[in-house]
């Protein structure tokens, strides 16, 4: 078997690929486009359905959140 490797460059540079790479990075870190911005079925009530992960991610925060607030209610709180 002969096997050749050849390196081949990626997008960048590319305008185009520069712009999307910038709203990818913008939507992992939690920023979300206009809803004018968008196609009605896209912003219409549960349009898009939420990732089981992302699902998972909210509710465990929400717990944490909702953990701390009875810690901090709590009576042995302010003792430690």
């Amino acid at each position: 078997i002969k096997l050749i490797v050849h390196w081949i460059p990626g997008h960048e540079g590319v305008e185009g690929n520069e712009r999307a790479d910038k709203a990818v990075k913008e939507a992992a870190e939690g920023w979300v486009s206009k809803r004018s911005s968008l196609p009605a079925p896209l912003w219409e009530k549960d349009a898009i359905k939420r990732s089981t992960a992302a699902a998972s991610q909210v509710y465990e925060e929400k717990l944490k959140r909702r953990a701390r607030k009875g810690w901090e209610r709590s009576e042995r709180y302010g003792r430690m």
